[in-house]
């Protein structure tokens, strides 16, 4: 069953993805807006395997740097759905989108980020201050800590 939803994930061209609103907070609408129009129309034909094989090759480096305003958040979802870890890894050591800003090492080589991001089901604040200090007794936090509500009150 698996591997039946990667073939069909697999088979889903770039320009067939598309960005879907679920929550109007207007964070959908500025992605799409930020989206390089005639770049994703040049790249809308390919599929996701296909955009798999270009990552994991010699020139995936180059091509993410000419191509990655033409990409949807869903569509790079995809893609890091049907790689191995061995992929993700092979990746992750030859693509580097650097952090805009001056001495920033977040992303750079030799230098492990990570982030908490606790979920408490009933946003419990003992739970999430746990899992907080949790991670950072694991030495774990520095490049964020995000909260994600489970629920929309204040």
């Amino acid at each position: 069953m698996r591997e039946d939803a990667r073939r069909s994930l697999q088979a889903l061209r770039i320009g067939e993805i598309v960005s879907a609103t679920f929550v109007d907070d207007g964070v959908t609408e500025s992605l799409e807006r930020s989206l390089n129009a005639p770049l994703l129309a040049e790249i809308s034909g390919l599929t996701v395997a296909r955009l798999k094989q270009i990552l994991l090759s010699a020139a995936g480096a180059e091509w993410i740097r000419r191509y990655r305003c033409g990409l949807r958040s869903e569509v790079i979802a995809a893609v890091v759905k049907v790689m191995t870890d061995a992929e993700l890894s092979i990746v992750a050591h030859t693509i580097f989108n650097p952090h805009a800003g001056e001495g920033t090492t977040i992303g750079s080589p030799q230098h492990f980020g990570s982030r908490i991001q606790p979920n408490s089901p009933g946003d419990d604040e003992d739970d999430i201050l746990l899992s907080i200090l949790e991670g950072l007794t694991y030495g774990c936090g520095d490049v964020i800590i995000g909260l994600n509500p489970a629920s929309d009150d204040v």
